[in-house]
């Protein structure tokens, strides 16, 4: 049994009347246990989902979603996860240098190449 689960079973045994709290090892007891364990599962279920709304914790399918949100693509189409996840974290900065020439020198520079921008 996780700490979360075990945490909540002494809560669900709190909200008994005193007195009334199951034998330990006993079908009550096991039945309080289970409740902890589906219950624990399911926060942690739902904070796997919530952290899926950030880019730093984002996988897969999610990390496209949040990226075609703030209007950003794969460059290249096969662009690794990890350098599209940092675009996706960092959309706003490189919003706001776009089109100024320390922003295009600094995207050209993580695109490989070496260039110098002349205004």
């Amino acid at each position: 049994m996780s700490e979360l689960a075990e945490a909540l079973y002494r809560h669900l045994l709190s909200l008994l009347p005193p007195g009334r709290y199951p034998r330990a090892g006993g079908a009550a007891d096991g039945m309080v246990r289970a409740l902890a364990q589906e219950e624990a599962d399911l926060i942690r279920e739902a904070l796997e989902a919530f952290l899926q709304a950030f880019p730093q914790y984002a996988e897969g399918e999610a990390l496209s979603w949040l990226g075609e949100g703030r209007v950003l693509r794969r460059f290249p189409p096969d662009e690794p996860d990890a350098s599209y996840r940092e675009r996706v974290r960092h959309a706003w900065d490189w919003w706001l240098r776009a089109g100024t020439k320390p922003g295009m020198e600094a995207e050209l520079a993580r695109l490989g190449f070496h260039a110098r921008v002349i205004e």
